[in-house]
């Protein structure tokens, strides 16, 4: 079956109500004000060689877009445009935590009250674990885009992730699934998956975080280098914190620029500049020692 990205038709979404024009001059007219107020503040990225000064405006956008089940392993992402057929699947990611068994227990039945699960601990199955690991899930996407508007996600090679529905898999990935994928580095940019000529660079938008219904502390903070250049670009502060069993959406920024200018990304489709692994951090802290 073929998908209606293979013939390159895509769709846009178009905001008749948007003035640009507008905006780079209320945006102009803000950056004099703040120049003749001799306000300090960065015209950039953050980056680790930048002083640390506030950002003139924001170059990445955490958000989150609603409870975890937004987004089914069976299925994949829905209502999503742009995404070939079998690419609309997020990465599965299992990770082992040191737990006091009964503090566990304990904030389990917390966060399942919360979350309107029934506050009965679940039958225990057959553990192939010590009592003092536990093993969490977690869904995460690496989302290329490319000027045309073609999307997909990547495993952990770097390379598109496709799942076909009726392909075991997509469930052989999640079966044996590890927390490898969170230590990968990933290209900024490499070529697109687009068959039409010329062929096109995909550059990292988005990354999508999914987190269990467990009482665990999810972090990001993002780290991007780019070659030839000193130090990385991140969001300028600690890491941010995301809540349990929810869907977050990370946006990156399309255009870098820092303490050596403005990036310009070679010509061709080569792969170019880091996403550095280990950005998205997972521990189990007890909710007493939080207090």
């Amino acid at each position: 079956m073929r998908s209606y990205l293979d013939d390159e038709s895509v769709s846009f979404v178009k905001n008749p109500h948007t003035k640009l024009d507008e905006a780079a001059i209320a945006f102009e007219a803000r950056l004099k004000k703040l120049r003749t107020k001799q306000i300090p503040f960065l015209e950039g990225v953050p980056h680790s060689l930048s002083p640390n000064l506030p950002p003139l405006f924001p170059s990445w956008t955490l958000t989150c877009i609603g409870p975890n089940s937004y987004y089914t392993h069976s299925y994949g992402l829905r209502d999503q445009p742009n995404l070939k057929l079998g690419g609309e699947y997020l990465y599965p990611v299992s990770v082992q935590l040191e737990v006091d068994p009964v503090s566990w227990d304990r904030d389990m039945q917390y966060v399942q009250a919360i979350e309107g699960v029934s506050s009965r601990p679940p039958p225990r199955k057959p553990r192939r674990l010590p009592a003092e690991i536990e093993k969490v899930k977690l869904f995460v996407g690496m989302e290329y885009e490319c000027p045309r508007g073609h999307r997909f996600f990547v495993a952990e090679n770097g390379e598109p992730l496709r799942l076909p529905k009726n392909s075991n898999a997509r469930s052989a990935l999640n079966r044996e699934s590890d927390d490898e994928f969170l230590h990968c580095d990933f290209p900024l940019r490499r070529q697109c998956t687009c068959r039409k000529l010329p062929v096109q660079t995909a550059q990292l938008m988005r990354v999508h975080v999914v987190t269990p219904k467990a009482p665990i502390t999810v972090t990001i903070q993002p780290a991007v280098e780019i070659p030839g250049q000193e130090g990385y670009f991140g969001t300028g502060e600690g890491p941010l914190q995301l809540s349990w069993a929810r869907y977050y959406i990370l946006q990156l920024p399309f255009i870098y620029s820092g303490p050596s200018g403005v990036w310009i990304p070679p010509v061709g489709v080569e792969r170019v500049g880091t996403f550095k692994g280990d950005a998205i951090q997972v521990k189990y802290i007890p909710m007493l020692s939080r207090r």
